[in-house]
This record gives structure tokens, C-alpha cells and sequence, in this order.
């Protein structure tokens, strides 16, 4: 497993980290709540085959900047891409969205569309108000805090067997990915940037409905065709959500992973790039 360059450019002021690969129609891939760019390794080599391929770290993620000045709202954050896109000349791409990056490149597709050929969305937030208990524990100031510091308290080789018994079917997972992903726990600020991104897409209740409720009805408004990428064992985020595309958007496509939990690109990397790569040539068609 080949770690790409890190690339960095300025967004708004903001130094931000990002990878690129490939040749061809451009695709931009947008991760999750505390995760970063590693979390697309087993998928971005498959990707850039057919495409020229660009993942960044989000404000507040990775090794992007982590000002604690700045507004973490789903709002701010898909017009930090649509300003990532601009400052490396993309006019419109196809747009890849995992958990928080869904609900990230769904607010790009219902105010931007101009900006979006097609669109995946991987275990998306923001199509329901039900989130798993520990994420709505995590949301609680202090409790938080409390939780976090205890889950991430020791060394790689415990976090090592945590995280392995998170993945279903975790032998497939490249334990110099864990070792990527623990490190990035260890990132100077990362927890309070984690924090106030969290707080600001939901609460003990669920995803905020000042979040919520603009996607939810924006959806009838999509355009573009849509692949929904959800693991059936996703404790975070229901896969019943995909329905929720299914019904609202004509141009869906469906593909549960039955074998998968909230992160299906990187338990089975294998089915997630042909599904993927299979849906973008034909929505080109």
C-alpha cells in the first residue's frame, strides 16, 4: 500500500493538505467526522485508473489547519470544498462522500449543482435525524471529552485490537491503515476541531434539524445521478437512510454491503472501486 505525496494549497487561507492521482474526468472524495485523507488509501489507486482523482483534508481534519475560530457548520464546510475546487481550477466534478463528506457533498449538489456531474454518497449523514448512541453520547459537552480520552488511551497495539473488532471482516483491513488512523488521533488540535464539527451537526437527539431539514427537502431537487454506498451493519448511521435517496431522488442507484459496517470502502475496498468506478462510467453514458 502506496502512500501518495502530500500536496498543499491555500484555501481561503487555510493550508490545506490534499492527495492527487490519476488522469481524467475529476473526482473529488470527501471523508468523515476525525478522519482525514488515509481514509480513502484503498480506494484511490482504483479510482485513478479512469479518473484524475483529488482527496483533501478538511478544515479542522488531518493536517489541514485547525483554526478554532472558524465555523464548523455542514454549511461552512461545503463551501470549504466548493473554494478547494476553485484554488485548483475544477469547475465541476463528480463528488464522493463518506458519513459527515455525504452530507458535505449533498449541500454542494442541492446549492451548487453546477459544481456536480455525479454524486456518491457512502454511509451519508444528514438524510435522518438517528445517529448511533455514541455518537449522540460524544456530542455532550464533557461527557465527550470523558468518552474520547478513554477510547483513545494507550498504545497502537490496544488501539490496534480496538479498532480491528470496529470493522467486520477486519482481516482485509491493512494493519498500516490502522496505524495511519491511530496517528491521526495523536494530530495537534484534532480533538477540538473533532468536537466542535460534531456539535454543530448534532446533538443527544440526533443529527440538528437546522442541518437536517434543508438536505431532507433538497433532495426532490437532485438532478444528478446518485450511487448510495451503505453497510448493512452500520451502527452510526442506519442503512435503512439509503431508502431515503431511493425514494426522493429518480436517478439512484442501491448498494448495501451486507458484510460491511459504517466504513465500506475500506472493509471491502475491492466491491466499493467496481461498484463506484461501474456507476461513473454508466451515469457518463
Amino acid at each position: 500500500m502506496e502512500v501518495p505525496i502530500d500536496r498543499r494549497v491555500d484555501v481561503g487561507g487555510i493550508s490545506t493538505r490534499y492527495w492527487m492521482a490519476g488522469s481524467g474526468p475529476p473526482v473529488v472524495l470527501v471523508h468523515g467526522l476525525s478522519n482525514s485523507i488515509e481514509h480513502w488509501l484503498l480506494n484511490i489507486d482504483a479510482l485513478a485508473a479512469e479518473h484524475t482523482v483529488y482527496a483533501l483534508d478538511l478544515i479542522g481534519h488531518g493536517r489541514t489547519d485547525k483554526p478554532l475560530t472558524r465555523s464548523y457548520e455542514l454549511t461552512d464546510l461545503a463551501r470549504f470544498v466548493i473554494d478547494f475546487m476553485d484554488a485548483l481550477g475544477i469547475e465541476r466534478a463528480d463528488l464522493i462522500g463518506h458519513s459527515l463528506g455525504g452530507g458535505v457533498v449533498l449541500v454542494i449538489a442541492e446549492t451548487s449543482p453546477e459544481r456536480v456531474r455525479r454524486l456518491v454518497l457512502v454511509d451519508s449523514l444528514g438524510l435522518a435525524r438517528d445517529v448511533g448512541i455514541v455518537l449522540r453520547l460524544v456530542s455532550v459537552p464533557v461527557v465527550g471529552e470523558v468518552l474520547t480520552r478513554l477510547v483513545l488511551q494507550g498504545d497502537f497495539q490496544k488501539q490496534l485490537k480496538r479498532q480491528r473488532a470496529t470493522w467486520p471482516d477486519a482481516d482485509v483491513v491493512p494493519e498500516e491503515m490502522i496505524r495511519l488512523r491511530y496517528e491521526a488521533t495523536r494530530w495537534e488540535d484534532i480533538r477540538a476541531t473533532y468536537f466542535r464539527t460534531l456539535r454543530a451537526v448534532s446533538n443527544f437527539r440526533g443529527v440538528r434539524r437546522p442541518v437536517l431539514q434543508p438536505i431532507v427537502q433538497g433532495l426532490r431537487s437532485l438532478h444528478v445521478p446518485v450511487l448510495v454506498v451503505w453497510g448493512e451493519k452500520d451502527d452510526l448511521l442506519s442503512s435503512r437512510h439509503a431508502r431515503i435517496v431511493q425514494d426522493a431522488v429518480p436517478n439512484t442507484v442501491v448498494e448495501i454491503f451486507e458484510d460491511a459496517g459504517h466504513d465500506p470502502m475500506v472493509v471491502n475496498p475491492e466491491r466499493f472501486n467496481r461498484v463506484a468506478l461501474q456507476f461513473l462510467r454508466d451515469a457518463s453514458r
